[in-house]
């Protein structure tokens, strides 16, 4: 389901509207009625862009942000039987979209099927490439979009996962997004059955999630001297008690939100060399934990997010609470949130919303 937000507000206060006219826009000028979602600031935070809606079409537009205002660089339309689900910048050039299309299958009459797909675009919306254009399967699949790793430091490569035998397998692939090709990385044992594939921060694929050929949940981990090893007949890793958040930046340890202590959600270290957990990061006595806020220019997790009414932080850093404090005394009375940042965390998209307004976005 779309988020939505009315209004786009940057620094003095103006706001992006829908698609305009590649006229820059002042200070002066508010955007009356936009509705906006997935705001995406650029690495160089010189860049933005979104999903709006207007005259009953979803557009991609992107804008150029330099002496207080905001000029457009591009806009594309999403087309018939064509969702957009998220935008993410490559680098300060190229674009990472990821769509559902709806297609019909053979033996399956007139009904559509979703199916997400990837795109890779110049910023000004040109030169598009479907990435995995793969037509013969050896079984359905629907996700096309599951990116591994951005591979921030490397601007023509991503990191995908992706088999031709259907949505519960799954390889690991190294994929140029401007020409297509892919380089297989990494792809499970015999009666070995992946979906999800993870990389550290590094971009090296070094952990699994899945199952073997009795059906019992299966991880395989790459330990530090790059030897696979395989965990298995845990109840730690049972459905829906353990998902793996992210590596930490001395890559010994995955964070994972497990509930195998109390049937809640919380946060863990995971270590990677014993596979047992490594000491709990933290838990709410009330409410499961949603996630954690990860700094990559600072190599450190600064909050754990959860939901208790409304969105909340637990601080694991001093600095960024004091951020936030100094958020939330600009916008009182509000839910504030940093939903973009760019590479060096100097420039931000904050998203504000209350009771009353469905939201605003500030940078």
């Amino acid at each position: 389901m779309k988020s939505y937000c009315r209004t786009f507000l940057c620094l003095a206060m103006f706001a992006l509207p829908a698609a305009a006219a590649a006229d820059p826009i002042p200070v002066e000028d508010f955007a009356a009625d936009a509705s906006i979602w997935s705001p995406a600031i650029s690495p160089d935070g010189k860049q933005i862009a979104y999903f709006t809606y207007k005259d009953g079409d979803d557009y991609l537009v992107t804008y150029r942000l330099e002496n207080d205002t905001l000029t457009l660089i591009g806009e594309q339309k999403s087309g018939d039987q064509v969702d957009f689900n998220w935008v993410a910048w490559k680098s300060s050039d190229r674009l990472l979209v990821s769509v559902t299309t709806y297609s019909k299958m053979r033996y399956f009459g007139s009904e559509r099927f979703p199916f997400r797909r990837l795109l890779s675009y110049a910023k000004d919306g040109s030169d598009i490439k479907l990435l995995l254009d793969v037509r013969r399967l050896k079984w359905f699949r629907f996700r096309f979009d599951d990116v591994i790793s951005f591979l921030p430091d490397d601007p023509d490569h991503i990191i995908i996962g992706f088999s031709d035998e259907g949505d519960f397998q799954s390889n690991a692939y190294k994929i140029n997004i401007l020409t297509g090709e892919k380089e297989l990385l990494q792809k499970p044992e015999k009666n070995q059955y992946v979906r999800d594939w993870y990389a550290d921060w590094n971009g090296t694929v070094r952990y699994a999630y899945g199952w073997d050929k009795k059906k019992e949940r299966l991880m395989l981990i790459r330990k530090a001297d790059g030897q696979w090893i395989s965990l298995t007949k845990n109840d730690l890793f049972e459905d829906g008690r353990f998902r793996p958040l992210g590596f930490s930046f001395d890559e010994r340890y995955v964070y994972v939100m497990s509930s195998h202590v109390n049937g809640r959600d919380a946060v863990f270290r995971f270590d990677l060399e014993s596979g047992e957990l490594a000491g709990k990061v933290y838990e709410n006595d009330r409410v499961d934990i949603e996630g954690l806020v990860v700094s990559r220019a600072q190599h450190k997790v600064l909050a754990v997010g959860y939901v208790d009414d409304t969105p909340k932080l637990h601080y694991l850093d001093e600095d960024y609470r004091k951020l936030h404090e100094s958020i939330d005394a600009v916008l009182p009375g509000r839910v504030n949130q940093i939903v973009s940042s760019s590479a060096d965390e100097q420039y931000a998209i904050i998203g504000s919303s209350s009771d009353r307004d469905a939201g605003r976005y500030y940078l």
